[in-house]
Parts: C-alpha cells; structure tokens; sequence
C-alpha cells in the first residue's frame, strides 16, 4: 500500500505492508481510519528457545531467549513493514514498524493505533 510519508526534508511516497499474523487498524484526527491492512498468512515472527536451569519449590526457571526471525524480507529504499514488537526489537531495522498508542473498545480489546512506531536500543538525550 503506497503512503505518504512526510520528514523533516519533505514529502515523498512509501510501500507499507503488514507482516502481523492480524489486521492492522491505523487511526488518524478524529477518528479517521488511516490503513485498514489485512493480515498475512505466514506471519514474520521470532523462534524462541527455552532451556530449565533452575528450580523454587519444583517450579522451574527456565532461561528464554530469541533465535532467528522467520519470513522476514529483506530491506527495500522506501518500504516499511508492519510487525510484533518483539520482530522490531529483535532486527533492530528501521525499516520495522509497530502499532503503538493503542485503541481499545469497552471490552479492552485492542482495535486500532493512533502510531506506528520504530525500535531503537537508546535514543539520544535520555537517560
């Protein structure tokens, strides 16, 4: 889906995609649904790895961690795409965007974001 984008040297047009195993809903100023992108069928995700090392009163602690991403394309000049935060963390890409701000309905179930936001390990100026 072709946006546009606007930065701090102008305008110009970029390919968003939603890589989420759901539907994305991007909401604007008063209450204008944005991107309504559905969700794709082999979502991009991280494998995870669990090992038990230790235990209190038989309940295990196990270590966890990330191994490798799945299905995640390779950068393009002027593309973004849409995925779980955890993807974002993990690639640390800045071609890798994530609902932030999120909607909800009266039975808290997330409807939509107002941002979409990317991961960055320390942003400049804070502590």
């Amino acid at each position: 889906m072709k946006l546009k984008m606007t930065t701090s040297k102008g305008e110009k047009y970029v390919d968003v995609y939603n890589l989420c195993p759901h539907h994305v809903t991007l909401v604007g100023k008063e209450d204008t649904t944005i991107i309504e992108s559905h969700q794709q069928i082999i979502p991009r995700r991280t494998t995870q790895e669990v090992m038990t090392d230790d235990s209190i009163a038989g309940v295990p602690i196990v270590k966890s961690g990330f191994g490798f991403l799945v299905n995640l394309p390779d950068k393009k000049p002027d593309t973004y795409y849409i995925v779980s935060l955890i993807v974002a963390q993990y690639a640390n890409r800045d071609d890798l965007l994530y609902c932030s701000q999120l909607i909800k309905d009266s039975g808290n179930h997330v409807i939509g974001c107002q941002k979409l936001s990317k991961f960055v390990k320390k942003i400049k100026g804070l502590q």
